[in-house]
């Protein structure tokens, strides 16, 4: 057996810096600081999960990680520091894309990804938002001259996504009020109190904060054979959704969500009716030796099933049964180095009816997810790491995706520094990973002045058999930046950094033990998805800038990379001025025919919602020299919003967007043949490329308030 502080788990989020400690600037894009720690050029730290505990010993785990976590608070309290976290660079995404009928753009050809449209067999299939519910609609579409809606079902919660395939369909809802399955569930305690802000994440919230409640998934397999929808299985996880990923009839969907705390933990903030600092420190003080009291006294009698997020499955005709907690199945990180939470790798065969389900459980908040078809990779900020080496790091836990069977097998785990930007941060190729990271490092400047410093690195770790080591490392690239995208195609990395000017950077990974910058561009704005264009080209989506750092409107780019020392840009359009595309933090909204060069973008306007041109799809034809805009196509209809608080509608467009009127807010276009297939709130329209107007046919996607007049 290991030992208790091997086995102890800590969920406490590292105060890596406090007020006390922030007397200097970051630094950013300046002479690098002579005092400044010189970087480590790789070799990763091992911190391999703790699997196959009994019961006793995860329980006992998890409340000895409870009372590190309350001595770390405890220490803070009494210094009366509130804490300051790492920063952490904007969000943006990427894509790779299929090209059999515009399915869904995903990342690794052959690994789908959950999408709210599916183009399938003749078929769309679209999750629809409604005012508190969602609705599965089928439209049959065998020619571009005839759509129907065939059929529909409302579901709980709101959209996540789905999977299609072979007549059926898994649908994943976000719901915050899980039903009489969770009994009181829903007035559980939260993982950690907000009222000092994010930066101040302490043990746990009272239920009677109206935003501290629990988030749940469900997870719905669907037949789809007319003339009905029939639900065949559900399953409702404590847990939020984050990602999902499909091999074959193989699903797997990953959720992240607080540890549920028993009844009586709750946070030193919600318990205070002091200020921060009080000035009667008696008090305060009392107040904290109180609040301990009570909490060591809970902890001390706590029971498994307290502690760890439940699952429920119903089949169809029957209630639903609680699965069962497999102690085995829960793996604990080191301790001290997991943000609060728990993620679930829950997986199913799609096909099945009925049948064993896996769930495997990782101690502590999970953030990125990446898979290919013979890996699965988790991504963990390490907060204990970040205190310890004055760095923010990540660990990474990888698992062998198996041939058959939902189970993954886990290999190893490692440590890289720095934070991955999203799921395209990572790439496996001849069995070496490939991770970019933006790097906090914080150190002293000499008389206890603290200084940060901000670089990004491109990692290289080996995959062996049961083992899982950095081996390579780009140098420190663009200080004082932040990645906007990466994008890996074969033994070349891609990189955009922005501050103020977008470097690209060309990377050479053939040697994993040795990457080397090939070569670097700089221009304003910067690029938030790259996707490979021909051989040697890069097609991407970003914003417009000037040389002062100023953002202009969505920019899309061509970049010849034919010679990777030397990037060059062969163009750039700026199509709509102030306007915007999910595309720019959507993948799945790029939609991209290599055949023929066409791009096809759904964009918005900043214009008044009364606007026709509101929300529009916008093609383009795009080859190697340049992109040219198109055709648009917009739907127009426009309607008076209901009346009184709660009228706007924001399954059409975000509240707040125009005084008494919305208007269709375009989702997607799929491409099949000569036709394009227009989806908005409102309508799906089927076009003839050579001449989008008029349509061809149209179907309306019925809202929960009935027709449009």
């Amino acid at each position: 057996m290991q030992s208790s502080r091997r086995r102890t788990q800590l969920l406490v989020a590292v105060f890596i810096l406090t007020l006390s400690a922030c007397g200097g600037a970051g630094d950013s894009g300046v002479a690098k600081d002579p005092n400044a720690p010189a970087p480590d050029p790789g070799g990763t730290i091992s911190k391999p999960l703790t699997v196959a505990l009994t019961c006793p010993e995860l329980l006992e785990s998890l409340v000895a990680d409870a009372r590190m976590r309350l001595d770390e608070e405890l220490a803070a309290l009494r210094r009366h520091d509130q804490p300051v976290l790492f920063a952490q660079p904007l969000p943006s995404v990427e894509d790779a894309g299929i090209d059999n009928g515009t399915q869904t753009n995903v990342q690794v050809a052959g690994v789908d990804e959950a999408d709210t449209i599916e183009f399938h067999d003749g078929w769309i299939h679209i999750l629809q938002a409604r005012r508190g519910s969602q609705e599965l609609i089928s439209v049959s579409s065998e020619t571009p001259e005839l759509l129907a809606v065939e059929m529909s079902m409302e579901l709980q919660g709101e959209p996540a996504g789905m999977f299609v395939d072979n007549g059926r369909a898994v649908v994943f809802s976000r719901l915050y009020d899980a039903g009489p399955e969770f009994g009181n569930a829903e007035a559980s305690a939260c993982a950690y109190v907000g009222n000092l802000g994010a930066n101040n994440p302490t043990l746990a919230q009272p239920a009677d904060i109206a935003y501290c409640g629990p988030s749940f998934t469900r997870v719905s397999v669907i037949d789809l054979t007319p003339p009905q929808h029939t639900i065949v299985r559900e399953f409702t996880i404590a847990g939020s959704y984050v990602s999902a990923r499909r091999h074959g009839e193989i699903v797997r969907v990953v959720t992240t969500g607080g540890v549920q705390w028993p009844t009586g933990v709750s946070g030193f903030w919600a318990s205070y009716n002091g200020n921060f600092g009080d000035s009667d420190p008696d008090a305060y003080n009392a107040a904290i030796d109180n609040w301990e009291a009570q909490t060591r006294a809970t902890l001390n009698t706590t029971a498994l099933e307290d502690w760890l997020p439940a699952a429920f499955e119903r089949q169809a005709g029957s209630d639903w049964q609680r699965l069962g907690n497999a102690c085995g199945d829960v793996a604990l990180p080191e301790e001290g180095t997991t943000r609060y939470g728990m993620t679930r790798i829950f997986g199913l065969n799609m096909m099945e009816d009925s049948g064993a389900v896996a769930d495997n459980r990782i101690l502590g908040g999970g953030q990125e997810i990446y898979a290919n078809s013979a890996y699965f990779v988790l991504s963990q900020e390490d907060w204990a790491a970040q205190r310890e080496a004055a760095s923010n790091q990540t660990q990474l836990h990888l698992f062998a995706i198996g041939s058959e069977g939902t189970a993954l097998g886990y290999i190893d785990s490692a440590n890289v520094d720095g934070i991955p930007h999203n799921q395209f941060s990572f790439d496996i190729r001849d069995d070496v990973l490939r991770v970019s990271t933006t790097i906090w490092r914080t150190f002293n400047n000499g008389n206890d002045i603290w200084r940060t410093e901000q670089v990004n690195r491109i990692h290289t770790l080996r995959i062996g058999a049961d083992s899982f080591t950095q081996i390579g490392s780009t140098p420190d690239l663009a200080p004082g930046e932040s990645i906007y995208a990466t994008r890996f195609f074969e033994d070349t990395g891609y990189l955009v950094t922005f501050r103020q000017i977008d470097p690209l950077f060309a990377i050479d990974l053939s040697d994993p033990e040795n990457p080397e910058v090939l070569g670097e561009l700089e221009l304003p704005g910067f690029s938030e998805y790259i996707h490979m264009l021909g051989e040697d080209h890069l097609l991407t989506v970003g914003r417009a800038g000037d040389a002062d750092g100023t953002l202009g409107g969505v920019a899309l780019r061509v970049f010849d990379v034919s010679d990777p020392t030397q990037p060059v840009l062969r163009d750039e359009l700026i199509p709509n001025g102030a306007d915007w595309t999910p595309a720019s933090y959507d993948h799945r909204a790029f939609t991209f025919r290599e055949s023929d060069g066409l791009l096809v973008l759904p964009f918005a306007s900043q214009s008044t919602v009364g606007s026709t041109n509101y929300s529009y799809l916008q093609i383009f034809d795009v080859d190697t020299n340049g992109i040219q805009p198109a055709q648009r196509i917009s739907h127009s209809v426009i309607v008076s919003a209901p009346p009184g608080p709660g009228g706007c509608r924001p399954e059409v467009v975000p509240c707040g967007v125009g005084p008494g009127s919305y208007s269709a807010t375009m989702r997607r276009g799929l491409l099949r043949g000569d036709a394009i297939y227009s989806i908005s709130s409102v309508f799906i329209k089927s076009h003839l490329l050579s001449d989008v107007t008029p349509p061809l046919a149209t179907a309306e996607l019925q809202l929960q308030d009935g027709p449009l007049q």
